[in-house]
């Protein structure tokens, strides 16, 4: 009924969208790290380990972004391969402007993200803890019966 290739289409063509998210995703945060580190020993180390612990927070985003997506990639490629075959293909757009929002020093978004998790983190912790607690508890027992009869 539809002709689907004039509705379906990229927003930026690959040669382009790659080059920009390694810049930003990558090359901007290493710059920024390393240039931190160098900072730690000059006269304004307050603020440079303020942001090497930032940019300590960003990397480790980053390897537990990507270890998520070698499991549960399947999940975006569900929802932007629906969109993309009925609307427009923007996943590869979506994580450019993710690691830009990151990345930029305009625009904090990653001091607002680690502010989240730094407020909400003693909560998380103590949750863990209680789990821990209860799972400990039980395998204690369980093994204790196991080995009694």
């Amino acid at each position: 009924f539809f002709n689907t290739s004039v509705l379906v289409g990229a927003m930026l063509p690959y040669f382009l969208i790659w080059p920009l998210w390694f810049s930003f995703a990558v090359v901007l945060p290493v710059i920024n790290s390393l240039h931190w580190l160098l900072a730690l020993s000059g006269p304004n180390s307050k603020e440079a380990q303020k942001q090497v612990h930032l940019w300590l927070f960003y990397w480790l985003l980053f390897a537990s972004c990507g270890l998520l997506n070698h499991y549960l990639g399947w999940i975006p490629d569900i929802i932007f391969g629906t969109l993309g075959y009925m609307v427009i293909d923007i996943q590869q757009e979506v994580y450019l402007g993710i690691a830009v929002a990151l990345t930029n020093p305009m625009f904090p978004k990653l001091e607002t993200l680690l502010g989240l998790v730094d407020s909400h983190s003693s909560e998380v912790l103590k949750k863990i803890h209680e789990v821990q607690t209860q799972a400990s508890s039980k395998v204690t027992a369980a093994v204790k019966g196991a080995f009694a009869g």
